[in-house]
């Protein structure tokens, strides 16, 4: 990889999927629990995984031996595996962080019918519960929960956070060693 790196014709070079050295051994040990191997196989895996992977700070160092910038992060959609981009030093770099998948515009919006829906929802669970539950344990009342808001704020959408309840009674005051309250002339 030096040497391509080294012969690059000037532009940024992006390496990605680079095995991740600090993780390898978790990824190797989950890898193979996912296979349904043996706990003591999956073990061994966690010591001496396979592909032993690179440590970020080596892919730094070979940066620095070329005289170039190097810039690190997880690789999109692939745990345990790193992307770097050698020679990124211009002004404005752009998709050196790209996301694992793209979200629709949807995604993005809420759904107003979603009170009615939840609505229909309450009312379903109440007869699910009636059909199942002996009469005594069907719930008198399904309420929805809300989200909290800060009680110094005003919000249609959320109901005050509950607030730590005071003592039933003032603290009493404070009293003279021989136990009588003191009080002042």
């Amino acid at each position: 990889m030096e040497r391509v790196l080294a012969g690059r014709g000037g532009g940024p070079v992006r390496v990605t999927g680079i095995p991740d050295a600090r993780l390898a051994g978790e990824q190797a040990a989950l890898q193979a629990l996912a296979e349904g191997r043996e706990v003591a196989e999956a073990v061994d895996a966690l010591h001496r995984p396979a592909e032993p992977g690179i440590d970020p700070e080596a892919l730094y160092a070979l940066g620095d031996r070329l005289g170039l910038a190097v810039l690190v992060t997880y690789a999109p959609g692939a745990p345990g595996r790193l992307d770097a981009v050698f020679g990124a030093d211009g002004p404005l770099l752009t998709d050196v962080y790209p996301p694992a998948t793209r979200l629709e515009p949807a995604a993005h919006v809420n759904n107003p019918l979603g009170s009615r829906q939840l609505g229909t929802l309450v009312a379903e669970l109440r007869g699910y519960a009636e059909q199942r539950l002996p009469a005594y344990m069907v719930p008198a009342a399904i309420v929805p929960s809300t989200p909290c808001r800060p009680p110094s704020t005003a919000s249609s959408t959320g109901v005050p956070c509950p607030r730590p309840t005071s003592p039933a009674r003032p603290p009493r005051g404070r009293r003279a060693p021989s136990g009588r309250r003191g009080c002042a002339r």
